[in-house]
């Protein structure tokens, strides 16, 4: 209907003063579970609480549902315990090798499948998430987890049937790409805009996660009630979440949430030509891939270079907290999944500061991991304090912290300096470095390259992190930041102030006219 009446130029005029005033930031912060919808005359539409709504071609409205938080809960679950069946036997090496008759190396490629089937498994990743959905994509996903964890409970004793255990962590390790991409793109079908770097980071942080309580309940498991108990848990929760990945797990909402998240994503086949040539993609790439597989690959020998010296231990005995390299891992751990749910927010409430928050932990990871390497070395001598067992312990800490937290604002960066080529395709090709340098390091270290016989080798490892980091610092200095998707949802805003000043001067105007006006604002977003 046209705006009719003195009340409707009024509204106008407050709509098109509010949209002067506003910053295309400012105009980004929705409200949460919005409970009403604007159209193009002006009006209000109720919402509720409903997860259900109706649209005409005279209203463009976007809308978020609190099932948004299911769907991101669920996702969760499957990201923690797809983690936790890839890292079991890591977690309790000494009495995998007793239990199946194995060498330390045998256990050692249990762990390695995760890289080698991630970098296989990415390759139908973005056609999986971009032909069939991330509905498909996560069914998937938890019926290679749970086929795998229900394969490894076969396997008795001894290494007559170890080959099923090794069947298992490959099944697993298909299904690691296919929870590692998903989380930018679900946070963009399913959040607004000043959610959904908080969505990315809650669902990249699955892993973190899945280590954290893989090193409290594996060994708990294991050692109370025995190695074939632990197994049969894992592969009854996994059960449990593959029926609710089953029972509600939508493709997308029913309205979406934001302007970008309905623009058409290029092409698969024409996505190398849209990254090929961003120095930005690359940078952030590289700086965030790179040095993340770097680190994987620091944290598993970490207990080589720290026990060369007699200060420190494996043992996770309580009374030995600041001693022990298990310990080191587990608090890293917790305080970079903590810090990281602190970063996602403050970045969606301060937008267009993703390179800031970047250098600062970057930075931070920097400083922390020069000072553990002098430590270590005994350059500090000169005060005892800051190369004591503590010292080194609380900097390994932090600057692990530091760099596990920025992983998700490295997802959300990339996909808004590559947006519209899909999330899955952004995401995959940072995963990837991940993965890949991760494995080149971890072939070293099963061919014996950093054994216990070698920690010089193993702390020329430690110089090489601490050297990843400092550069990756300094090359995201010259990163251009970029906020494509984020300047959709600001001009629709805009955009959405100029029809409706249209209609209200002219109070003839019939509906033809207000369908063209509606066209005209979505043709800016369309992808030609």
């Amino acid at each position: 209907m046209p705006l009719e009446g003195s009340g409707a130029n009024e509204r106008s005029s407050l709509l098109d003063s509010k949209a002067r005033r506003s910053t295309p930031l400012e105009d980004v912060r929705r409200s949460d579970d919005l409970s009403h919808s604007v159209t193009v005359d002006g009006s209000s539409a109720s919402n509720g609480n409903d997860d259900t709504t109706t649209s005409t071609d005279s209203s463009q409205h976007y809308r978020t549902y609190k099932s948004r938080f299911l769907v991101l809960f669920i996702f969760l679950l499957t990201g923690i315990q797809q983690e936790q069946i890839w890292v079991t036997f890591g977690t309790i090496a000494k009495q995998t090798e007793d239990y199946y008759d194995v060498s330390s190396s045998e256990v050692d490629m249990l762990a390695a499948w995760g890289p080698i089937t991630f970098i296989v498994g990415m390759l139908f990743c973005p056609y999986l998430l971009e032909r069939r959905g991330i509905r498909d994509t996560m069914f998937i996903a938890v019926l290679l987890e749970v086929v795998g964890a229900g394969v490894r409970v076969f396997a008795p004793p001894g290494r007559s049937m170890f080959a099923l255990v090794h069947l298992g962590q490959i099944l697993n390790g298909l299904a690691g790409p296919l929870i590692a991409a998903p989380p930018a793109k679900l946070s963009a079908v399913w959040f607004p805009p000043h959610q959904r770097t908080t969505a990315t980071t809650i669902g990249a942080m699955a892993p973190f996660a899945g280590l954290a309580v893989a090193f409290l309940f594996i060994p708990f498991l294991a050692n109370n009630y025995g190695m074939q108990t632990m197994l049969l848990w894992q592969f009854i929760l996994t059960g449990i979440i593959t029926l609710a990945v089953a029972v509600y797990f939508p493709e997308a909402p029913p309205t979406p949430p934001s302007a970008s998240s309905e623009v058409q994503r290029v092409s698969l086949k024409n996505c190398w030509s849209k990254v090929k040539g961003n120095r930005t993609f690359w940078i952030l790439s590289i700086c965030g891939g790179v040095t993340s597989g770097v680190f994987s690959a620091w944290a598993s020998i970490l207990s080589i270079i720290l026990n060369s010296s007699d200060n420190f231990t494996d043992s996770a005995n309580i009374h030995m907290f600041f001693r022990s390299t298990s310990w080191i891992g587990f608090a890293s751990t917790i305080l970079g999944v903590i810090v990281a749910c602190v970063a996602g927010p403050f970045a969606d409430f301060f937008p267009g500061h993703l390179k800031r928050i970047i250098l600062i932990m970057f930075g931070s990871a920097g400083v922390l991991y020069i000072w553990f390497s002098m430590a270590l070395e005994g350059w500090l001598h000169f005060a005892p304090a800051l190369q004591s067992t503590r010292a080194i312990f609380v900097t390994a800490v932090l600057g692990s912290t530091f760099l596990n937290a920025s992983a998700p604002l490295f997802y959300e960066a990339c996909v808004e300096a590559t947006y519209p080529v899909p999330e899955s395709i952004s995401v995959m090709v940072l995963i990837g470095l991940n993965n890949f340098s991760c494995l080149v390091f971890q072939a070293a270290g099963m061919a014996g390259f950093f054994d216990k016989s070698h920690p010089g080798r193993a702390k020329a490892m430690n110089w090489l992190m601490t050297g990843m980091v400092v550069i990756c610092w300094f090359l995201s200095l010259f990163y251009k930041e970029e906020y494509r998707r984020m300047k959709v949802d600001a001009k629709h805003d805009d955009d959405d102030a100029t029809p409706r000043s249209r209609l209200s001067e002219n109070d003839g105007t019939d509906n033809d006219t207000e369908h063209r006006a509606v066209a005209a604002s979505s043709s800016d977003h369309s992808i030609q």
